[in-house]
């Protein structure tokens, strides 16, 4: 690709037009990526012309064409030329790579796999996305340097800057993007050759061990009454069909067929469908969730959530599943995620005696070796003769009228707060549901409204043992709570105890800061008589 050189008067470009014949061209002023671009147009717009004009044509058109300085009419020259070649297409140019972010762009918005489909392949929405943002954190520090004037020492600078708190492995992942950019440059000819040596990136280190949720830890979480019904059934869901968390979240009931008990899903970072049945107590959970809500088609499955992984820990604090493993992070191991529940299916399946297909083929593992990493995992499985999952069915009271929920939320991205109970049992479940559910929840006492004095105590409601065996009997509809704001407040005062208990200062630090903001708002509230009264312009 011929590059124009900048003058006084604009650019110039010289081509050659075959048989010794030199054509210089004169471009008006206009931005350096522009100018780069018309030139690999003007060059497209000859090889075109070559063999189906005359010299004289070629010179008149070639120079007509560059000299515009309205796009538009630089457009209408090309049209000409399309039409003088006998309808031949000019070839889009090619997209000008001069800096390390422009390299990234390039790879990033396709162009690179456009260019050269078989040694750069396509990349999914996943991926893109996950690419895109390490390649962002990498281009604060080197995005803007040209590639002919990047060094080692700028890459060991990018490097650097990398959040410490980082773990190896996940440094090493970042690392590897630099060299595997500047290898795309020199294929994309930006670039002679890669300043980096072989086998510049630091190594993976050892990986921290995941934690292993326990089978009768699941069927204490899925019958726990004070998590929203919804979100049970997503952890319930992923631990027993083994689907990563994305993957389950942008399903969509046309990839169920509940029927014949089977769902087909994209993999997030292959793109290839993969299908299977599902666990019968899996289907029948999910056709009474269905039967309930009255949504199909494209509509999702499971409620959207803005930080997975804090909500699931919260959800098992609400459980009073308080393991050290499974909150606390040290040198060598990490607190639970969702994504563990993915692990924790990979090894009680092979605890349970499941075939590698069998596994393979709901995770979307293409070697045997991602699935050998669980392995130490599954001896102490065995040792402790853990079994297969209790039915998903049971566990939710699918079936038991007193045991399930009458509204279903429909939370929003936009709607949650991230760390907080947007669902409460009082807003989203019949006031028996946690007496329904087997005890478990017992163990973390239900919430009562802050005193007015600004106390953040909680303590246990006064309910006699009649009362709490009348509401197991009777079932009566949802009613909002008389105040949601203090009902709010109690919730997060329940969350911040349990996040101090659980050591989890940062998060609880968060609630903190939100009910500092709700606790202000319920002071300037007005009851709804004052209102009433200020409306109709009489006196409260």
């Amino acid at each position: 690709m011929i590059k124009p050189t900048r003058t006084r008067s604009g650019w110039e470009l010289r081509l050659r037009l075959g048989g010794g014949e030199r054509l210089r061209l004169l471009m008006p002023h206009m931005a350096d990526d522009v100018a780069q671009e018309r030139a690999a147009r003007l060059e497209a717009m000859r090889d075109l012309l070559r063999d189906n004009a005359d010299l004289e044509q070629i010179r008149q058109l070639l120079t007509e064409a560059a000299a515009q300085v309205d796009a538009t009419l630089f457009d209408e020259a090309e049209l000409v030329a399309r039409e003088l070649a006998g309808g031949g297409v000019v070839s889009p140019p090619p997209v000008a790579i001069r800096t390390f972010r422009d390299a990234c762009e390039a790879w990033t918005s396709g162009a690179l796999h456009e260019r050269f489909p078989d040694r750069v392949g396509p990349l999914t929405d996943r991926y893109r996305s996950a690419l895109e943002f390490r390649l962002g954190h990498i281009c604060k520090t080197i995005g803007n340097i040209p590639l002919a004037r990047l060094t080692k020492a700028d890459c060991e600078r990018a490097l650097a800057e990398l959040p410490p708190q980082r773990m190896q492995s996940t440094r090493s992942e970042y690392a590897r993007l630099i060299p595997r950019v500047l290898r795309l440059a020199v294929l994309a000819d930006a670039l002679e050759h890669s300043p980096l040596p072989t086998g510049w990136a630091p190594g993976r280190g050892e990986r921290r061990e995941f934690q292993l949720l326990y089978p009768d830890e699941d069927a204490q979480l899925i019958r726990c009454g004070r998590v929203a019904w919804e979100r049970r059934l997503l952890w319930g869901f992923l631990v027993r069909e083994g689907l990563r968390v994305e993957e389950a979240l942008s399903t969509t009931w046309a990839d169920f067929d509940l029927e014949r008990g089977t769902i087909v899903v994209p993999d997030s970072k292959t793109g290839k469908m993969r299908r299977w049945r599902l666990g019968e107590d899996v289907r029948l959970a999910l056709s009474a969730h269905q039967e309930r809500t009255g949504e199909g088609g494209k509509r999702g499955v499971f409620p959207s959530l803005y930080a997975a992984a804090a909500q699931f820990r919260q959800d098992l604090l609400l459980c009073a599943l308080r393991r050290r493993e499974l909150h606390e992070t040290t040198a060598t191991s990490r607190n639970v995620t969702v994504h563990d529940l993915r692990g924790t299916f990979v090894t009680i399946a092979l605890a349970a005696g499941k075939p590698l297909p069998w596994i393979m083929t709901r995770t979307g593992h293409t070697r045997t070796d991602m699935v050998d990493r669980y392995r130490r995992a599954v001896d102490f499985a065995l040792e402790h003769e853990m079994k297969w999952f209790d039915p998903l069915h049971t566990g939710l009271g699918v079936g038991q009228d007193d045991a399930m929920p009458l509204v279903f939320s429909r939370e929003s991205h936009r709607d949650r707060v991230p760390g907080t109970l947007s669902d409460s049992p009082s807003a989203h479940q019949t006031s028996n549901v946690g007496a329904a559910s087997t005890g478990q929840d017992d163990a973390v006492e239900p919430p009562s409204p802050p005193s007015s004095g600004g106390g953040r105590e909680v303590g246990p409601p006064n309910t006699s043992g009649a009362e709490e065996q009348t509401a197991g009997r009777e079932r009566s509809l949802p009613s909002a709570p008389a105040d949601p704001i203090a009902q709010a407040i109690a919730d997060l005062a329940l969350s911040i105890r349990l996040a101090a208990q659980a050591g989890e200062w940062g998060f609880a630090a968060k609630l903190e800061a939100k009910l500092d903001r709700l606790t202000a708002m319920q002071s300037g509230v007005a009851s709804l008589e004052t209102a009433r009264a200020k409306r109709n312009g009489d006196k409260p």
